[in-house]
């Protein structure tokens, strides 16, 4: 049997609409992979956000709690009121997820020593455990060598002692002064102290080695999408947690937590990551976010680690976040 060839005719040809859409796309993408959004999503998906994200809350659910019930325990009247006041702004609890919180934190149920110290023992283990991870987000964003902190200890609990601390006082002031103005005043305390702590906290995180005004960006990200968060935890957090504590009991309360730490830690995430994109930007915003001096890290820095799995440099923000390294 013989088998034969087939005459080769002509190719054929893309139709003009086809060639078109394919040429339409691709300047697409590459006008979204230079712009500023664009550049964002890369380097969401270089630190791993959603595995960051997870981690991160989890570990923020078990540093939180603990603080939070050891320190309810111990403190007086006037404190735990507080406190559940901060617990319902931040989520959003009316009714029956009000009442349940109100019963856990101001039962004024006394704590042995024993107990106590135990606690303290807890929140200090697991403070570092949350602040190490945190750590590890912001010196994968913006691409800073890791090394071992010997006051790592003390610098987790200083910052939730400090998180706890600036709630609390925010809670009193507003339940202390009445009127609109001063809710105005309160509340625009309230975030030039929220941008504050994340100002300070991602300059401790990054051990002082990238420059303060770099550093704003990313603290004006993290307020203004924690605001928009608690604003809409008012309307998803009290129908889960009734509904997850009536399916659940005090598991499914747990699990409305660890989904809204879940969501705020997004939010950390989202906002570490930004802030070397904006810094490091070619146009008008990374020469407002730098100022005067193109420098990204202050003078002694070591310089950045490449991105991992990765030989070169991505879209020219490696050789910016170098800038100001010896």
């Amino acid at each position: 049997m013989v088998v034969r060839a087939r005459p080769e005719g002509p190719q054929t040809a893309v139709p003009a609409w086809r060639a078109g859409l394919i040429r339409a796309f691709e300047r697409g993408r590459s006008w979204f992979e230079d712009s500023i959004l664009g550049r964002w999503w890369a380097q969401l998906l270089e630190i791993q956000f959603v595995d960051r994200s997870v981690a991160l809350a989890a570990k923020a659910f078990v540093a939180f709690l603990p603080a939070v019930l050891a320190l309810a325990a111990i403190a007086p009247e006037g404190v735990r009121r507080n406190m559940v006041a901060t617990m319902q702004r931040r989520l959003g609890l009316s009714g029956q997820s009000l009442e349940l919180v109100q019963t856990s934190l101001t039962s004024g149920t006394p704590v042995s020593n024993s107990t106590s110290v135990l606690s303290v023992i807890l929140v200090l283990f697991y403070a570092t455990t949350f602040t190490s991870a945190l750590q590890r987000v912001y010196l994968s964003a913006w691409r800073r060598p890791t090394s071992r902190d010997r006051v790592r200890e003390l610098k987790g609990l200083v910052w939730l002692t400090g998180v706890i601390a600036l709630s609390t006082i925010i809670a009193a002031l507003k339940r202390a002064v009445t009127g609109p103005i001063a809710d105005s005043v309160v509340l625009g305390l309230g975030l030039v102290a929220f941008i504050a702590l994340w100002w300070a906290t991602s300059y401790v995180m990054l051990r002082r080695h990238v420059r303060w005004r770099v550093l704003l960006p990313s603290a004006l990200a993290m307020a203004v999408g924690e605001g928009l968060y608690s604003a809409s935890a008012v309307v998803w957090v009290p129908r889960s947690m009734i509904a997850n504590q009536q399916q659940f009991g005090f598991f499914g309360v747990s699990m409305t937590l660890v989904s809204w730490f879940v969501g705020f830690c997004f939010i950390i995430v989202a906002s570490a990551a930004l802030g070397p994109v904006l810094a490091s930007d070619h146009g008008p915003i990374g020469r407002l976010v730098r100022g005067a001096d193109d420098a990204l890290l202050r003078p002694g820095a070591p310089p950045s680690v490449p991105p991992a799995g990765a030989t070169g440099t991505w879209r020219g923000l490696g050789p910016s976040l170098d800038s100001g390294a010896p």
